[in-house]
């Protein structure tokens, strides 16, 4: 039952791999294989930045949960990269802190406090290792390797996301 699972698993990616435009088949083949081993787990996120074909995919055991489009990204690196996700930032935002910020002094229940001012922004940044950064709006470094969101976009894709989620990079077929 477990080698059918991983079968079915291997049938549907590689369908995936097949639908999307051409790109170096040695590249899709090392996402393949490191995509394979990340969907052992059906209960675990991880991301696909496909920066060829100008996506992002949220995928939990070779499901596509949600994909975002990206506006634009720089990548000079390794054909083929497993990230992971280490923190997000949203600068500009005010600290949660007594007297400070919208919340002030006055005490509310903490997901109702952490939703008001800890919760994603438009201009949240996610900073992954080996360096990567995605981010809403228009990079402050484009010497920086990144890929850049809507705002709407990001705030969604950092709701789903906790330390420690792995992410494949692919990169553009003009980088190869």
């Amino acid at each position: 039952m477990w080698l059918a699972l991983t079968l079915g698993l291997l049938a549907t990616m590689i369908g995936t791999l097949r639908a999307q435009a051409p790109s170096h088949p040695s590249i899709r083949a090392q996402a393949l294989a490191l995509e394979v081993d990340l969907a052992q787990d059906p209960d675990r996120y991880y991301l696909i930045v496909d920066l060829s074909e100008h996506f992002i995919d949220l995928k939990a055991g070779a499901r596509r949960l949600k994909r975002w489009k990206l506006l634009d990204s720089l990548y000079d690196g390794a054909p083929v990269t497993l990230m992971t996700f280490k923190q997000h930032l949203a600068p500009s935002t005010p600290e949660p802190g007594p007297n400070r910020g919208r919340i002030g002094g006055r005490s509310l229940p903490l997901d109702f406090k952490g939703r008001l001012t800890e919760g994603p922004r438009s201009t949240s940044r996610l900073y992954f290792q080996p360096p990567f950064l995605i981010q809403g709006g228009l990079p402050s470094r484009p010497q920086l390797n990144h890929a850049v969101l809507s705002g709407q976009d990001i705030r969604s894709l950092t709701s789903a996301l906790e330390p420690g989620t792995p992410a494949i990079l692919i990169p553009a077929s003009e980088m190869r």
